[in-house]
């Protein structure tokens, strides 16, 4: 699930050291790294209508990824993990004495990967720049879409990226990409290898997508 903007705020804050948890999700955050080498860094205890929900926020995708079931990548929570976390965040908030009451009966548990809402906010940041200077240097470039993580760079014929990806063009616009993500990625998470840069064309797009990015990406 993705992440609002005041819990992604509060999750960052936690991430820098510049606040703490509350002593009952701080503890749930030891149980968790103790029992199943998660890193909890927030968590958030709210109702769904009238359903009571435990949002953790945890720092890594292959984390995240980890906390579903087998084969499933980002779907499929893994129910024996979400009643885990139930029954001990149930006996946590019996044993600690705490400010707020929690309904722990039905409690439904969701998570949120804060590697990749982190990574796409450095990449919504220097968006601008990258479109701006790629397209000053490469006249060929019709579009460059920069989506969660990911960037797609569209050149107008499928020439152009043919000779492109056999000249090194690609190569370099990777590279230059990587360069600008690492200053806006301030927990490090960026890697060349995670990276995810594709390139396609508008002649594509005009031909199979009736001309349309929503279509292209949906």
């Amino acid at each position: 699930m993705g992440i609002e903007a005041s819990i992604y705020k509060q999750a960052r804050k936690l991430k820098l050291g510049k606040a703490a948890l509350e002593p009952e999700f701080s503890e749930l955050a030891r149980v968790l790294k103790d029992k199943l080498g998660i890193e909890m860094i927030h968590a958030v205890y709210d109702l769904m209508d009238t359903t009571p929900r435990l949002h953790i926020i945890v720092n890594t995708t292959e984390q995240y990824v980890n906390m579903h079931q087998k084969g499933r990548g980002r779907f499929g929570y893994n129910k024996n993990i979400q009643k885990l976390i139930v029954r001990e965040f149930s006996r946590i908030t019996r044993e600690i004495e705490t400010v707020k009451n929690y309904e722990t009966d039905n409690l439904f548990v969701c998570y949120t990967d804060f590697e990749h809402e982190a990574k796409t906010a450095a990449n919504s940041e220097i968006s601008i720049e990258i479109r701006e200077k790629l397209f000053a240097r490469h006249k060929e470039i019709w579009q460059v879409v920069s989506l969660f993580t990911t960037i797609t760079v569209f050149y107008l014929t499928d020439v152009d990226l043919e000779q492109n990806a056999a000249s090194g063009v690609n190569e370099e616009i990777k590279a230059f990409c990587y360069e600008a993500l690492k200053r806006a990625d301030e927990f490090d998470y960026y890697t060349e290898s995670n990276l995810v840069i594709s390139f396609d064309t508008k002649e594509n797009v005009d031909n199979n997508y009736e001309g349309n990015l929503y279509y292209y990406f949906k």
